[in-house]
């Protein structure tokens, strides 16, 4: 089957991961529906597109109703500087039924979603651990996946699942990196020249032995030299269920790789450079360091998002063949009705760690 992936990453949405599908259809022109709701906020944003046997197509004018509870709240508005784009203010709360309603300006298509808002679990603790030369699977070549070597912060999440319904989440790591450089020219005298910035960098993070995170699937390795498991799919969306746990209190083990930039030298060091206009060597000192910290999120997720992300992991691993009768072609999940796509709507709970801090 003849597959085109096409990955769109909402622009204003500081959330939105990078997990909208938007893809051809033989079966004709229908509305698909997109959309990654942070149920804590209060600014939301949704894609509409016209999906058909060519290629999807952004639909302007099209009228966008929500309705919380049954009662409609507000009217999406399409951003003057982006078709397709329609945002709206909303304050949900957990329970609430939210249900939005698509209809193109001719009247030609209708589609709506309607989720329930999850409730959030409260993370009640993150311990962190050093652990040098952890073992991991997160690094590639052209052959495949390897075994690495890293430095790795061991995290045991502690995970309080009041509720006794299902629940689903999807988990998250982010650092935020602070970069000090610092020069002294000793001819100017003892005064440092200092920049500073501040930048977010994408955790990564392996939870590949964990059996809650793995849902009792967990690859092990046996040995220096081996292999992730052939025949095993990797948790990269990182979701996960509480049907091992439901209603109780969990704790959940991965391992956060620590980036490279804190394995970088911080003490003061001398450079020497040429400047042939004066026809001499000077000297100038160099000092530099990292400082950051890392924030851990649980999002507590709706159903529908939850199993739209583990067909990803499915159709994104290794033993994916879209040919094969067992694992493809796969068919996306969806919760839009009339048309395509997925509304997923979240809740989140955050620990930040203060594992790098600033120099003296």
């Amino acid at each position: 089957m003849a597959l085109l992936a096409l990955i769109l990453i909402l622009p204003f949405l500081a959330s939105c991961e990078n997990h909208i599908d938007l893809r051809p259809d033989s079966q004709g022109a229908h509305l698909c529906l997109n959309a990654y709701i942070d149920a804590d906020s209060l600014q939301h944003q949704l894609l509409v597109t016209l999906t058909g046997a060519h290629q999807p197509t952004k639909v302007s004018g099209a009228h966008v109703m929500v309705s919380i509870n049954g009662t409609p709240e507000t009217e999406a508005v399409e951003n003057n500087y982006h078709q397709g784009y329609y945002e709206f203010s909303a304050r949900f709360s957990p329970g609430d039924l939210v249900r939005i309603e698509v209809l193109t300006a001719d009247g030609a298509h209708m589609a709506f979603a309607e989720e329930y808002v999850p409730r959030p679990a409260e993370l009640e603790d993150v311990a962190p651990r050093l652990i040098e030369g952890y073992t991991s699977y997160e690094a590639y070549n052209e052959y495949g996946a390897y075994l690495q070597q890293v430095d790795a912060y061991q995290l045991r999440l502690r995970i309080n699942d009041a509720s006794e319904t299902p629940d689903y989440y999807q988990l998250h790591t982010n650092w935020h990196i602070h970069h000090y450089f610092a020069q002294q020219y000793p001819w100017r005298g003892e005064e440092w020249e200092v920049n500073e910035q501040d930048y977010r960098q994408e955790g990564r993070f392996d939870g590949n032995q964990d059996p809650i995170f793995m849902e009792g699937h967990t690859i092990t390795s046996g040995g220096d030299f081996d292999f992730p498991s052939l025949g095993h799919i990797e948790n990269k969306q990182g979701v996960f269920s509480d049907r091992l746990f439901n209603g109780k209190e969990a704790t959940v083990t991965i391992y956060e790789t620590v980036p490279n930039v804190f394995l970088k030298k911080s003490e003061p060091q001398d450079e020497h450079h040429s400047d042939e206009s004066e026809g001499g060597i000077y000297q100038t000192r160099v000092k530099e360091h990292y400082s950051g910290t890392l924030t851990v999120t649980l999002e507590t997720i709706s159903a529908s998002e939850y199993y739209y992300l583990k067909a990803l992991n499915t159709r994104d691993s290794d033993v994916y063949d879209d040919t094969s009768d067992l694992t493809g072609p796969i068919k996306t999940p969806t919760n839009v009705h009339g048309g395509s796509g997925m509304v997923g709507f979240h809740t989140s709970r955050s620990v930040t760690l203060p594992l790098y801090r600033p120099e003296e």
